[in-house]
């Protein structure tokens, strides 16, 4: 009997262990399966140039893609645990206005452009949108959408001449602006010729 209970026992043990290693092999696939996903994440999240972070309750980032440490500070300061308002250099009145968004409920949110200014004299140009983390409402993500190439072209084309597409500020320019107004005006055929690539498709349209 005495042999037949170690037996029972030793059994037991072996079927306990075996359990047990097949529980830790579960947990480790799982837990490489989070981490390949979190790297196709970021890796789109990268990709994307989407500035993107995650806020705790009390407003500290715990997660920054790429994009939002090169947009908020620079790549080698540690964002994570700062306060959204320390990671994002902003003027008071866009500071007011995306704790505003933060705190309002989520039908009354809209997008709010800002500037961001860095310490080495960087200046970024972006939209904020905020929107509830769905796993846990009290925790909120921020995407920002870098649109300073954007706004800096349209610095660019400021007091230039433009009919549609086409640009120009010179007499001859000028010139065909007028033409095309006035031609605009009036039912009639017109003979648009030029080379390749002058711009007649736009003039026609």
């Amino acid at each position: 009997d005495l042999l037949e209970t170690r037996l029972r026992i030793a059994v037991r043990s072996v079927a306990e262990l075996f359990e047990r290693k097949q529980a830790e092999a579960r947990i480790a696939a799982m837990v490489t399966d989070l981490e390949r996903n979190r790297a196709d994440l970021l890796a789109i999240l990268d990709g994307l140039e989407l500035g993107t972070a995650l806020l705790n309750a009390e407003g500290r980032l715990t997660f920054a893609s790429a994009a939002a440490r090169r947009l908020f500070l620079d790549e080698e300061d540690e964002l994570i645990g700062k306060r959204w308002s320390q990671a994002l250099p902003l003027s008071e009145p866009a500071n007011a206005e995306l704790r505003a968004m933060i705190e309002c409920p989520p039908d009354l949110r809209h997008p709010i452009s800002v500037a961001v200014v860095h310490p080495d004299g960087r200046r970024f140009s972006l939209d904020l949108e905020v929107c509830d983390d769905p796993r846990e409402p009290r925790d909120k993500i921020l995407i920002a959408y870098d649109r300073t190439e954007a706004d800096d072209l349209r610095r660019q084309l400021q007091g230039r001449a433009a009919v549609g597409d086409l640009i120009g500020a010179s007499k001859p320019m000028r010139l065909i602006f007028q033409q095309i107004a006035q031609l605009a005006a009036v039912d009639s055929t017109v003979l648009n010729h030029g080379e390749t690539g002058t711009g007649k498709e736009l003039v026609a349209r």
